[in-house]
């Protein structure tokens, strides 16, 4: 899950693995910092549509 500074899950990051092998723990402390620098932008995001669907 992608979390905000809150905690609260704002969306989610899969994966998919083509040469069936399982991910390696590199692999997953990558995946954890792409979803770490998505989170805050995607918050962003959501906290500006949720102002424009208020006007």
């Amino acid at each position: 899950p992608v979390r905000d500074r809150t905690g609260d899950i704002i969306g989610v990051f899969e994966a998919v693995n083509k040469k069936g092998k399982d991910f390696t723990a590199q692999d997953e402390m990558v995946a954890q910092a792409l979803v770490d620098r998505i989170a805050i932008p995607l918050q962003k995001f959501h906290v500006m549509e949720q102002l424009r669907r208020e006007r």
